[in-house]
C-alpha cells in the first residue's frame, strides 16, 4: 500500500485498481508513470468540528495543569527468570503527545498492556492511572472508559463479523464485538466518525468482508468514537496507503489540539511524528548521535540517573541503518524521514560504523559487528580506488577530509575489538590521507594583513574542502586517533601533528578582551574561517562568523584526551 516500502530487489510490478489486475511492467516503466494518489486531507469545516466537539464523559475535567494521567514508579515486570521492564519509572502529563519506540520485544507492548489494565502484574508494582492508584478498588472498566486504542494485536483479535458500525460502536463499551444496542445518539456518533475517516459507506458491510487497510481505518475510528482522555495508537497506520495515512494524521493532529487530549503513539517513522516527509536526514548526524546517546547514557548514569530511554534510540538508530543497509556494504549519504535513501553514493554512511561498533561492544550482538565490518570495508575500498572521501553535508557533493575521520576512528576501535594489525595498517594509510589536508608550515603574509596584524598562524590548520576555500580547525575531530595512533605504532609523526592542530585550533579564542575588526568579541567566542589565499569573495581573512563547534571540538578532545594534552 506504501510505495516508499518497495524493495530494491523487486523487478516488476502488477497493479491492482478496482479490482481489476493491470498488465505486468518492469519496475523502472512503472516507476516512470507512477502517479501518487491524491492526499486526502479533512476540509476545515471537518477540522473545526472536530475541535469544538463537546468533551463527554469519558475526559478528565477539573484537574490542575501538571495533572498526571500516567506515573510509573520503579515498576518491574516479569516472566520466570524474563525480565521485561526493570526500574521503570516515568509520568505523562494531561496533555502530552508522547512517542513510544523500541525494537521488537524491547517491552512496548507489556508497557501498553499495563496502561490499558490489562496486565495483572500491575497490581504488584507502584502505579498511578488517571490520579488513582492500582489495587484501590478500581475496576478495569474505570481506566479503560477514558482510553481509545488501537494496535496490531487488537486488529488480529477482531474476529467478529458485525457490521462496521457495530465493531465502531464497541468501541464506546470497550469490548470486542458488541453486547447492548447502541441508542440512537450513539448510532449518529458513529456514523460521524466513520464519516470523517471517509468509510461511512462501509457502515453496513461486514467487518470481515473488508480489506486489511479499510480495517485497520475502522477499527482507528472505533479508538475515537468515545472522545477519550488519552489516545493510544500502536502503529495506526500499518496497512494504510499514502492518501488515508494523511487523512489519519491530520485527524489525529485535528483531535489531540483539543485541551487535556493525551497521546501515546507507537511508529517506527520520524516523518509521522514531525509531519515534514520531505525533510532529510544525513549519515553524518544521525551516526554522531546514536554514539552520542550511548554516550550520554553512560555519563548519567555517573551522575547516579539512569536514562535507558538514550541507549533505546541509539539502538533504534543503529537497527534502522541495518535493515537499510544494501548488499555491497554501502549505507546512505541521507533518508527521508520515512526511511526511504534521498542518496547512496559517496563515502559518508561510514560515519554509521563507529556507532555499530559501540552497539556490538555493549549488547554483544553479532548484527552490529557484521553490518559494522561490511560499511568499514566497503568505504575504505572506496577511497583507496579513488583517492579521496567526501563532504558529510547533504546540500554539496565535493571531495573532502570529513568522512575518512570516521574510516579512522572505525579503524582503531575495530583493532580494539580484535587486536587484528590490518587495522593499524588502514589506521595509517587513512591518517597520510588526511594529513594532505594538514598545513605543515607558517604562510607568510603582509604586515597589513589580518594574518599578521592579529597573530594567526596556517600551521596544524586544515584545508576545509575542494569546494571551501579556507582554513578550520576541523582536525580537532581526530587528536585522539593521532594520539592513540602514535602509541600503537610508536611513530612519533601522528602526535606531533595532533599537537600542531590543537595548538592551532587555539589561536585567537577571546577571553573578552579581544577586539577584530572593530568588534569586541565574548569570551570564548572564536570566528570559524581563516582565508589563507585570494580565491572568492571575502572582506577579511579572519571572518567574523562566530560559531560554537570549534569550542565543542576543543571539549571534546579534553575529555578524550586530557587536560595535560599538551605533555
Amino acid at each position: 500500500s506504501k510505495v516508499d516500502d518497495m524493495p530494491d530487489f523487486v523487478t516488476h510490478v502488477v497493479e491492482v485498481e478496482n479490482m481489476v489486475v493491470k498488465p505486468k511492467r518492469t519496475l523502472e516503466r512503472w516507476q516512470a508513470s507512477f502517479k501518487p494518489w491524491a492526499e486526502k486531507v479533512i476540509d476545515e469545516q471537518t477540522e473545526n468540528n472536530i475541535l469544538t466537539l463537546p468533551y463527554s464523559d469519558n475526559n478528565i475535567t477539573d484537574v490542575p495543569d501538571d495533572f498526571h494521567v500516567i506515573d510509573f514508579n520503579n515498576v518491574c515486570i516479569q516472566y520466570g527468570e524474563r525480565t521485561i521492564l526493570k526500574d521503570l519509572t516515568f509520568s505523562v502529563k494531561n496533555g502530552e503527545r508522547w512517542a513510544l519506540s523500541g525494537e521488537n520485544g524491547s517491552g512496548k507492548s507489556t508497557l501498553l498492556s499495563i496502561v490499558c489494565a490489562d496486565n495483572p502484574q500491575a497490581y504488584a508494582n507502584n502505579i498511578i492511572l488517571f490520579g488513582r492508584k492500582r489495587g484501590t478498588g478500581e475496576s478495569i472498566w474505570d481506566i479503560k472508559k477514558h482510553i481509545g486504542y488501537v494496535s496490531p494485536e487488537m486488529h488480529r483479535a477482531y474476529k467478529k463479523n458485525l457490521p462496521v458500525v457495530e465493531v465502531v460502536a464497541s468501541g464506546l463499551k470497550d469490548s470486542i464485538g458488541l453486547y447492548a444496542k447502541p441508542t440512537s445518539e450513539e448510532y449518529a456518533t458513529c456514523m460521524w466518525w466513520l464519516s470523517t475517516f471517509g468509510i461511512d459507506a462501509l457502515g453496513s458491510r461486514g467487518f470481515l468482508s473488508l480489506s486489511e487497510g479499510e480495517q485497520r481505518l475502522v477499527l482507528l475510528t472505533r479508538a475515537f468514537v468515545k472522545d477519550p482522555s488519552l489516545l493510544i495508537l500502536d502503529e495506526p497506520f500499518h496497512g494504510l496507503d499514502d492518501a488515508n495515512r494523511a487523512l489519519s494524521k491530520t485527524i489525529i493532529n485535528a483531535f489531540c489540539e483539543r485541551p487535556g487530549k493525551t497521546l501515546l503513539f507507537v511508529t517506527h517513522y520520524d516523518h509521522i511524528l514531525t509531519g515534514n516527509p520531505n525533510g532529510s536526514i544525513d549519515a553524518c548526524n544521525l551516526g554522531t548521535a546514536a554514539v552520542n546517546f550511548f554516550e550520554a547514557c553512560d555519563v548519567a548514569k555517573k551522575c547516579g540517573m539512569e536514562r535507558p530511554e538514550y541507549e533505546r534510540v541509539a539502538y533504534a538508530i543503529c537497527d534502522f541503518v541495518v535493515s537499510d543497509q544494501q548488499e555491497n556494504g554501502c549505507y546512505a549519504k541521507g533518508w527521508l524521514p520515512n526511511g526511504e535513501s534521498i542518496y547512496r553514493e559517496g563515502t559518508i554512511g561510514c560515519f554509521l560504523v563507529p556507532a555499530m561498533i559501540e552497539a556490538f561492544r555493549r549488547s554483544g550482538n553479532q548484527k552490529y559487528l557484521d553490518s559494522g565490518l561490511k560499511a568499514y570495508k566497503h568505504y575504505l575500498a572506496e577511497l583507496k580506488e579513488n583517492g579521496f572521501t567526501t563532504a558529510g553535508a547533504l546540500d554539496t557533493w565535493c571531495i573532502d577530509k570529513e568522512s575518512s575521520i570516521s574510516l579512522l576512528r572505525s579503524a582503531i576501535r575495530f583493532h580494539r575489538l580484535t587486536g587484528s594489525s590490518e587495522f593499524i595498517e588502514d589506521a595509517v594509510a587513512i591518517s597520510y590521507y588526511l594529513s594532505t589536508w594538514l598545513w605543515h608550515y607558517d604562510g607568510i603574509y603582509p604586515e597589513d594583513d589580518d594574518f599578521t596584524e592579529y597573530g594567526f598562524h596556517t600551521f596544524g590548520a586544515t584545508s576545509v574542502s575542494v569546494q571551501h576555500n579556507h582554513l578550520d580547525p576541523y582536525a580537532l575531530y581526530w587528536v585522539p586517533e593521532w594520539m592513540e595512533l602514535s602509541e600503537l605504532t610508536g611513530d612519533s609523526q601522528w602526535k606531533e601533528k595532533a599537537l600542531a592542530i590543537w595548538r592551532n585550533s587555539n589561536q585567537l579564542v577571546s577571553d573578552g578582551s579581544l577586539e577584530i575588526h572593530g568588534h569586541l568579541r565574548p569570551a570564548g567566542s572564536q570566528n570559524e574561517a581563516y582565508f589563507e589565499c585570494a580565491w572568492g569573495d571575502y572582506s577579511h581573512r579572519v571572518n567574523d562568523w562566530l560559531v560554537a563547534w570549534p569550542g565543542a571540538f576543543r571539549l571534546e578532545t579534553l575529555r578524550r584526551v586530557g587536560f595535560d594534552i599538551d605533555n
